[in-house]
């Protein structure tokens, strides 16, 4: 068994440090390599004269010799000298001089340290050794360390410089440190990368952009402290404030204004605070109260125009077609009921934009050509306009409005003929990353886009002809049952804790407090005690409403206790 392996050359002629020492180079290889040269050299000894004598070689194969040595070393170990067996693996090992890495230097040590005294001599060559071959490893990859410009370059640098070396986790010198060369280097890149990403923090504007940064800093630092994490955290907060504050200020409170740009805003309120946010909820339902205010008064406004041009394009297509001049003048009154919708067109387009999909069915219905011409020349503006905006910060809430607008004009293409199909087809797989990722947002005021994964019970185990029945529910009254009691029971009381509070609410009485979900005001009450208090939510339990007395009017008390503190 050969165990030595050459080392490849670089392109410059050299020998790169950073290969792998032979893979058998560990003491029970060198034994069993010995033992292959050894009685590879008797066969070889004794075969002319066995050749000469006309008998067999009475030497078993090297390979047999192998094995059966092996064998009782592991049935009979008391018979291994140990001592000489490690001396001479440490002469072959530590005496290399070319590609040794620390694995073989490792693996010997391993192999022997709980069989000799731990201060026999052959620890103590191991360890020079170990010393030496330790700092040809720290300069072969500090010189790889030079490009790096990233503390995570680095760190993954020196664990492929510690794969290929062999190196472990701990040095086996007291007091010895591993790669401290490439530490210091380490060091010197997080001052620079830590002054980069405190340059960027300033221009983090948006959820995403901040969370980008978190994930960089938690990347570049590591396990490492560092004063960014807590920059990082700052500008969330001060992102949120400033985000609640646009949600309640911007479109005045209720928010008022076109409901095509409520309905834009919601969404990338709904994009940087979450959808389940209280404040993006209000604003969500207001904007939407406000497109269905318009909405029904467009279509009040539209259908009969509708109706009107259907039933002029019907007479021109009748056949056989009616006289020249009578089909001229349904063509003119086709054209003026056309020009004469025109202003309430254009009205209806800017204040619902593309949010609602009856009225765009209305538009298509009214102008036919003309709107999917119009539909198509403005898809591929705003895909241009996507494919020229860049990934920043600034750019995201225009990416977010042109990607949202793209998806609702790819939605009308796809039932305009071939070619307003093939268009949409075509986009659809040019944009399928942003078209996914704004789709729940557009299904925000979208329920038709909400869709529940099919039964895979396709109703094998059935008897035929079953059927599901809607069954109707009974008046409470025909089952005798009292309507007050099928109101909903109060919320239970629950033990009070050590520490009580009681606070008094004015302008407020115990029906107001169940008209709504009691649980979210119970919820937010709880949130305003903490944040006053300037203790952790997670102290306050057992929060509940009460008349101060039955005797009297719930008008103006209510009271909640239970502070755990």
């Amino acid at each position: 068994e050969d165990i030595h392996i050459p080392v490849p050359l670089m392109a410059d002629g050299s020998r790169s440090i950073l290969e792998a020492a032979p893979k058998q180079l560990d003491p029970q290889a060198v034994f069993r390599a010995a033992l292959f040269i050894q009685t590879a050299f008797r066969r070889w000894q004794l075969a002319t004269p066995a050749r000469l004598l006309g008998i067999e070689s009475t030497v078993p194969s090297p390979a047999l010799r192998v094995a059966l040595t092996w064998k009782q070393r592991l049935c009979r170990p008391e018979t291994v000298d140990v001592t000489a067996e490690a001396m001479a693996a440490v002469a072959v090992i530590c005496g290399r001089n070319n590609g040794l890495t620390l694995g073989p230097i490792v693996a010997c040590y391993n192999e022997y340290i709980d069989k000799l005294p731990a201060d026999d001599a052959i620890f103590a060559l191991l360890r020079e050794r170990f010393q030496e071959v330790a700092e040809d490893m720290d300069e072969a990859v500090l010189a790889q360390l030079q490009d790096a410009q990233r503390p995570s370059e680095a760190r993954s640098i020196i664990e492929k410089g510690r794969a290929a070396w062999g190196a472990p986790e701990k040095s086996l010198i007291p007091n010895h440190t591993l790669f401290s060369s490439c530490e210091d280097r380490v060091e010197q890149l997080k001052k620079v990368i830590e002054g980069d990403l405190t340059a960027r923090l300033e221009f983090t504007t948006t959820r995403r952009s901040i969370e980008s940064l978190s994930q960089e800093v938690e990347l570049e630092f590591h396990s490492c402290h560092t004063p960014l994490r807590a920059r990082v955290l700052k500008a969330k907060q001060s992102h949120k404030a400033r985000v609640e504050l646009e949600v309640q200020s911007n479109y005045g409170w209720p928010p008022k204004g076109q409901p095509a740009l409520l309905i834009r805003a919601a969404r990338w309120f709904a994009l940087e605070l979450g959808s389940e946010h209280p404040a993006v909820e209000d604003f969500l339902r207001a904007a939407l109260r406000e497109l269905r205010k318009v909405e029904f008064s467009a279509e009040q406004v539209l259908a009969p125009v509708e109706e009107a041009t259907d039933e002029r394009r019907r007479r021109l297509a009748l056949w056989p077609p009616a006289p020249k001049l009578i089909q001229q003048g349904i063509t003119e009154q086709l054209e003026e009921i056309l020009n004469n919708a025109k202003p309430s067109l254009q009205h209806y387009s800017e204040e619902l934009a593309l949010e609602c999909p009856n009225i765009l069915k209305r538009f298509s219905g009214i102008e036919k050509e003309a709107f999917v011409e119009r539909c198509m020349k403005d898809a591929k503006k705003t895909a241009k306009q996507l494919r020229k905006s860049s990934d920043t910060a600034d750019q995201e809430e225009p990416r977010l409005h042109a990607a949202a607008r793209l998806f609702q004009l790819l939605e009308v293409l796809q039932g305009e003929g071939n070619a307003g199909m093939a268009m949409a087809i075509e986009l659809g797989a040019d944009f399928e990353r942003e078209l996914q990722e704004v789709k729940p947002l557009i299904a925000l005021t979208r329920p038709d886009l909400l869709f529940v994964e099919a039964d895979l019970d396709d109703g094998w185990h059935r008897p035929p002809d079953f059927r599901l029945l809607d069954q109707p529910v009974a008046e409470a009254e025909a089952q005798g049952i009292d309507k007050d009691a099928t109101q909903r029971a109060a919320t239970p009381k629950t033990e009070r804790s050590d520490i009580n509070i009681s606070m008094k609410l004015h302008s407020v009485n115990l029906q107001d407090t169940q008209s709504r979900s009691e649980i979210v005001l119970l919820e937010r009450c709880a949130l305003i005690i903490a944040e006053e208090c300037g203790i952790p939510r997670q102290w306050i339990s057992n929060l509940h409403f009460k008349a101060e007395d039955a005797s009297k009017e719930l008008t103006d008390v209510s009271d909640f206790a239970g502070v755990d503190m």
